[in-house]
């Protein structure tokens, strides 16, 4: 099912929410990510300072941020507790301008324990009411800087950091202690100044939540690389970098949508089906989902076009468990050899068997299609549509692919996201 790019930049509005319905607990912000890995850091005493825009995306009384204390693999066992305990010394929330900074708490104090033998994994600030700032509400559109600052307090002990690549005005520095015009989290401006600059990592928030009427869509990205962020170069989108950050603003850059990107590089159909756990925590708390998977499925010489479709339900089936009312899947477009995929889409060279015509991508296509309007399935999109070449298919059209043959450039995201966009609001 093609969804028109007309519907670009229309607000939606599920049909659960009505007028006068009792406030949700949602995301309501921009580019949330969840940790892909972490970082060692070789001082007891580092601390690491982190700032990192959101844009709004729905009217709210109040926000609160929360912190993972896991994070996600490609492979088994997929999702795990981090390595050892982090202290997030104090979370700030700075106005866009940089004329104010107001204090964000958790249970009244400044500190918390994000614990991996916690029951949760994860720490929640408590909700920061827009008064603080002098404002009546939190307003869809309007900008702030998330400023954390945290402490691993071991030698060689690791912090949870996730692939987000930084826009101007973000960053993530860890710092010596002591060092001279190191910043805090309760400062504002740049972080990435000073002397004593031992990384470029950082704990980041996951997620923005607020407490609506859901008038406006939010959602979550699961997928791997080509849902993360590789090899879309942009650095002036306010959106975020790949095509699941910048569905969440429209072509003019406004109308933003709440989200949170799970793209976890070299994941597969069957990771996703079988590691549940901890995951539901990053679809929780929207109504949407998009679904990009299966590139590297088929280089798993395990893999049929039936246990592929059959991993895609059972992935769509937990996101509806955990409360999303639509799901959007996503297919991927092709893959060309590396040596062939800045030439011409007459001169690019499918990669493998897999990816030509009649292919186990092509079977995978076919198997997935009748699901659409049922099997928790609403809308499906093919990426071939949208940036491979219009008269051979298995081909990318000319500027959409990177170096690599199989990473879209930003050109390619920017369709992507329009596409993805529009199939949110449908």
């Amino acid at each position: 099912m093609l969804v028109s790019l007309g519907r670009i930049g229309q607000i939606g509005t599920p049909a659960r929410h009505k007028a006068g319905a009792p406030l949700a607990e949602r995301i309501v912000a921009t580019r949330g990510r969840t940790a892909q890995g972490e970082q060692t850091v070789f001082s007891s005493r580092s601390i690491a300072v982190g700032r990192e825009r959101i844009i709004i995306g729905e009217d709210c009384a109040a926000i609160k941020v929360r912190y993972l204390a896991w994070i996600q693999l490609a492979a088994d066992p997929g999702e795990r507790p981090i390595t050892n305990a982090v202290t997030i010394q104090a979370v700030g929330l700075e106005k866009a301008d940089g004329s104010l900074t107001v204090p964000m708490l958790f249970a009244g104090a400044a500190t918390a324990l994000l614990d991996p033998t916690s029951t949760d994994k994860f720490m929640d600030t408590d909700y920061l009411p827009a008064t603080a700032l002098g404002l009546s509400k939190f307003s869809r559109g309007e900008e702030y800087f998330i400023r954390t600052q945290a402490n691993c307090g071991a030698t060689n002990s690791k912090y949870p950091v996730n692939n987000r690549l930084q826009q101007p005005g973000e960053g993530n520095v860890v710092y010596a202690v002591g060092t001279s015009g190191a910043p805090t989290a309760y400062g504002t401006g740049a972080v990435t100044t000073g002397t004593g600059i031992v990384s470029t990592h950082s704990v980041t928030p996951q997620a923005v939540f607020g407490r609506t009427s859901g008038r406006v869509r939010a959602y979550v990205a699961l997928g791997d690389s080509l849902t993360d962020e590789t090899n879309d170069a942009n650095t002036t989108d306010k959106a975020g970098r790949g095509f699941a950050q910048r569905a969440a603003l429209d072509a003019s850059g406004l109308n933003p949508l709440g989200n949170v990107v799970h793209g976890i590089g070299g994941s597969t159909l069957k990771a996703f089906a079988t590691n549940t756990s901890l995951r539901s925590l990053v679809y929780q708390n929207v109504d949407t989902a998009v679904l990009c998977l299966g590139t590297n499925d088929v280089s798993d010489v395990a893999s049929t076009p039936e246990n592929m479709r059959d991993y895609a339900r059972q992935v769509r089936a937990q996101l509806a468990a955990g409360g999303v009312k639509r799901i959007i899947q996503l297919l991927p477009a092709t893959r060309v050899t590396a040596a062939t995929a800045t030439l011409a889409p007459a001169d690019q060279v499918v990669y493998d068997a897999n990816w030509d015509t009649g292919g186990l991508m092509d079977q995978f296509r076919a198997a997935v299609a009748p699901d659409v309007g049922s099997q928790h399935l609403d809308v499906l999109l093919d990426a071939r549509d949208y940036i491979c070449d219009a008269s051979d298919r298995r081909k990318f059209a000319s500027g959409m692919v990177h170096t690599d043959g199989l990473h879209w450039v930003a050109a390619a995201h920017v369709l992507i996201a329009q596409a993805v966009r529009a199939a949110i609001l449908g």
